[in-house]
């Protein structure tokens, strides 16, 4: 016949031990948070980013293809930033800038901790508003925009948004960049 094991055999684990193995877990996962909370920023920034250099596509694109003026309008006082196109009325010609409320160009606002600046907009043929904290990069029908270097940073990292003037073309780059771009090809080359 068998003799039942008694409780303190090879049966399970002590008190301690499970003790000891939760405190090892407790340090190890004080250690982990603080990356993790790191690369949920980073990624938080990142996307803020791309949306930005989405909308500056969009106005691009939706100046060319409806062969009207749009702006990039962007409140760093706010952290806010969205597209808006100039209308045409009939007989009248050029009218009021009016915002879009289309998905790329309705106003957006950056999540906390994310903010926008410095911007530097290079107006083509207009003056600038220095004074102002809501500066508009202005998209051509042509393809043409203001050179424009728009930063949109957290309190780790920096991301540059970069505007060419004779194209209009958008980049995104990861840092801060303070050259602007210019992507006109010299032909006698």
């Amino acid at each position: 016949m068998r003799t039942p094991t008694s409780l303190t055999g090879n049966g399970g684990f002590t008190l301690i031990e499970l003790l000891v193995v939760i405190a090892i877990m407790a340090v190890l996962s004080a250690m982990a948070v603080p990356q993790m909370a790191g690369a949920w920023g980073s990624a938080s920034l990142r996307s803020s980013a791309r949306d930005l250099l989405l909308a500056a596509r969009y106005a691009r694109d939706y100046a060319v293809t409806r062969r009207v003026r749009t702006r990039l309008v962007l409140a760093a006082g706010e952290g806010t930033y969205h597209v808006d196109a100039q209308r045409v009325e009939e007989g009248r010609g050029p009218g009021e800038f009016t915002p879009l409320g289309t998905t790329h160009g309705r106003r957006r606002k950056l999540p906390a901790g994310i903010r926008l600046g410095p911007l530097r907009v290079d107006p083509r043929g207009r003056s600038a508003d220095p004074a102002g904290s809501t500066v508009a990069v202005t998209f051509e029908p042509t393809g043409q925009a203001d050179a424009a270097v728009i930063i949109i940073a957290d309190h780790r990292q920096r991301w540059t948004l970069r505007i060419a003037p004779s194209s209009g073309r958008a980049e995104l780059l990861e840092g801060e960049v303070i050259q602007a771009l210019d992507d006109r090809k010299d032909l006698d080359e």
